[in-house]
């Protein structure tokens, strides 16, 4: 208990006791104003605390997750994938990582404005948020651009599968306002340690391969290695 608490449950008792009012109402009337002043000063700096730590909670959100769409951040992502690292360095198996890039998405902005654009990215990012699976990660790198880290997927077949499913969800029509939008995915696809053994060189490969697949239309590649 504060300061201020303690002293209006001091203030409270005496009341209640009559302590050092002598039974003379007016002193009575004035301690019990002096309660009610403290108990609303009481009121104030709890809602004030309340308020401070709401801040700061949106703040550590905020930090992590991207403004427009909530979708975990790069600093995010950074962190989660220093833990996949870390936990699939020593394991038996690796994960894949998946970089996608939005087809069309420019011809959306350029025609129907950005208004439109940022509703669309909202609805890409739910998609793909909810087509992950339990334990992967996905997040907003800018633009139209997404990352996706898949625990445990070491085989072109598995990843395969997970970017069909994927680029249908992206690729599905979107109904933005009285807009129907509609943009594909090209998704490049590189795999825990087989075609890198850190990060950097895993995004250098994942983002080659995602070129490739624009360039030739392919959907989604993998590394030239594969």
């Amino acid at each position: 208990m504060n300061g201020l608490a303690m002293t209006s449950t001091a203030t409270a008792a005496a009341l209640a006791n009559g302590a050092g009012t002598n039974d003379d109402p007016s002193s009575r009337q004035a301690l019990w104003r002096e309660i009610q002043r403290l108990r609303a000063l009481l009121a104030h700096q709890e809602r004030a605390l309340l308020a401070s730590r709401l801040r700061e909670e949106e703040a550590r959100h905020s930090a992590f997750h991207d403004t427009l769409t909530g979708l975990p951040n790069r600093q995010a992502f950074d962190q989660r994938s220093t833990d996949a690292l870390s936990t699939h360095q020593h394991a038996a198996d690796g994960f894949a990582l998946m970089y996608i890039d939005l087809d069309g998405f420019k011809a959306v902005n350029d025609r129907h404005g950005h208004a439109v654009g940022d509703e669309l990215l909202k609805v890409i990012s739910a998609r793909l948020s909810h087509a992950m699976r339990s334990g992967d990660a996905v997040s907003r790198q800018g633009g139209d651009e997404f990352l996706c880290l898949l625990c445990h997927v070491t085989m072109q077949a598995h990843a395969e599968a997970i970017a069909q499913k994927l680029q249908a969800v992206v690729s599905a029509p979107c109904l933005v306002g009285a807009q129907q939008v509609q943009v594909r995915a090209s998704i490049g696809i590189a795999f825990y340690p087989q075609d890198a053994s850190d990060m950097p060189g895993l995004l250098r490969v994942a983002d080659a391969a995602m070129y490739r697949a624009k360039k030739y239309q392919l959907g989604h590649a993998f590394s030239d290695l594969q």
